[in-house]
C-alpha cells in the first residue's frame, strides 16, 4: 500500500542548497539504488514544485503517484521514483523507452512502455472507481500510435489523439470526443460514476459515461494500451495519479508547465 509521504521540514543535499523532506527522500532513494542525480538546480525545482502542489491541496489528500519523469540526470531512472512514496516500487522500463535530457520518457511505437507497478485495486490510497484522476504533461505528441497511458483491459485508456476513448474507470467512452494531440498537461478527472471532467492545459470541460465504472486490477502503464495491443512514440515529461483532482487541475496544470518550462533553462 503506497504512504501518504512525508512532512514539509527542510533539509539540505550538497552544495547548501535547500530541498523539502519529500525531494531529499528523493534523493536518499536514488542513491541508494545507484542512480544519477539530476543537478542542484533540477532539485530545486522539483522541491519548489513539490511545495506547489502541497500548498494546492494536490499532494497527501490527493496524490498517489507523482514522477518527474523530465529532468537533467542524463537517465530515465530518477523518473521511476514516486514522489509520493519513494520506497514504493520503482517504475518499469521494458524495451526501448527513450529519455531526451531535460524532456522526459518516449516511446518508440513498436513495443516500447512503463509499467508504472501503480494497480488502483492494490496501491490505490486517494484514487477511487469513482473519483479519480490522470493528468500528465506530454512534450510530444505522438507521430505513431496514440497509446499515451492505459491497463489491460482498456478501463483505463488515454489517447494521444482526438478521441471519445478518454477513459478513466469507464467501460464506454466520452459523450463527446476530446482532442489530447496537444503539448502541454492533459488530463481526464472522473468525478462520480456518470461525470467526468476532461482537461488540456488550461481548460476544463464536462463529460459524461454511459456505461459502467471498472476499478482496473492491473498496472497502469505509460505508452500503451496492452489489451488492444496499441503502443506510441509520445513523450511525458510528468505525470500524476490521484483520486478526483478536477478542484486543483488548474494548479496543478500551472506546476507542470512551470516546472517543464524552467527546465528547459538549465
Amino acid at each position: 500500500m503506497l504512504g501518504l509521504g512525508l512532512g514539509l521540514s527542510r533539509q539540505r543535499a550538497g552544495f547548501g542548497t535547500s530541498y523539502n523532506a519529500q525531494t531529499q527522500a528523493m534523493i536518499d532513494k536514488a542513491i541508494a539504488e545507484g542512480f544519477a542525480l539530476p543537478s542542484a538546480a533540477n532539485l530545486k525545482l522539483i522541491s519548489d514544485a513539490i511545495d506547489g502542489l502541497i500548498a494546492a491541496d494536490a499532494w497527501n489528500t490527493k496524490a498517489d503517484v507523482i514522477r518527474f519523469w523530465g529532468n537533467d540526470s542524463g537517465s530515465a531512472n530518477f523518473g521511476r521514483i514516486n514522489a509520493v512514496n519513494p520506497s514504493s516500487d520503482l517504475a518499469v522500463l521494458v524495451n526501448a523507452v527513450g529519455f531526451v535530457n531535460k524532456k522526459g520518457v518516449e516511446g518508440d511505437g513498436i513495443s516500447a512502455l512503463v509499467d508504472g507497478k501503480y494497480n488502483p485495486t492494490v496501491d490505490a490510497v486517494n484514487y477511487g472507481i469513482d473519483s479519480a484522476s490522470i493528468m500528465l504533461y506530454q512534450y510530444k505528441v505522438a507521430t505513431f500510435g496514440a497509446a499515451l497511458y492505459g491497463s489491460e483491459f482498456s478501463e483505463v485508456r488515454i489517447n494521444s489523439d482526438n478521441s471519445r476513448v478518454q477513459r478513466v474507470n469507464a467501460s464506454s467512452s466520452l459523450n463527446v470526443s476530446t482532442n489530447f494531440a496537444q503539448i502541454g498537461t492533459i488530463g481526464v478527472h472522473k468525478k462520480d460514476a456518470v461525470n467526468v471532467d476532461v482537461q488540456t492545459n488550461a481548460i476544463i470541460s464536462p463529460r459524461t459515461y454511459s456505461g459502467a465504472s471498472i476499478l482496473p486490477n492491473y498496472d497502469l502503464t505509460i505508452f500503451a494500451i496492452l489489451s488492444a495491443g496499441f503502443v506510441s512514440d509520445a513523450g511525458i515529461s510528468m505525470e500524476w495519479v490521484g483520486g478526483d483532482a478536477s478542484s486543483v487541475g488548474l494548479a496543478i496544470n500551472t506546476i507542470m508547465t512551470n516546472y517543464y518550462n524552467q527546465l528547459q533553462l538549465l
